[in-house]
């Protein structure tokens, strides 16, 4: 018998692929999304129009139902389609609930 053979008959048997998966999907509790305030539109977008590539900055945004933390460099700010990147997460200003530019 080859040795790939072999290693077959101890690999993990799943009768149900992805059932796992869905199960944790399922546990998982989504939050509706929250409104900004206009004076806290309007500090976010001021801070937003100060963000500049190679800015180092903390977010929190809004991603599949839940809220996200983060921190980084700004890899990429395009104001025409409203989009940031940071380090390699794409973030739509849409999304942005808080934003702070580090100096």
């Amino acid at each position: 018998m080859a040795k790939s053979d072999r290693a077959k008959q101890f690999m993990p048997f799943a009768a149900l692929k992805g059932y796992y998966e869905l199960i944790r999907e399922k546990e998982k509790v989504t939050v509706p999304r929250r409104e900004l305030a206009e004076d806290s539109a309007a500090e976010l977008s001021e801070n937003i129009s100060r963000v500049k590539k190679g800015s180092m900055i903390k977010l929190v945004y809004y991603h599949n139902g839940e809220y996200i933390k983060a921190h980084g460099l700004v890899s990429e700010i395009d104001f025409t389609f409203r989009r940031l990147k940071l380090v390699k997460t794409d973030i739509n200003f849409d999304d942005i609930f808080s934003l702070e530019v580090a100096e």
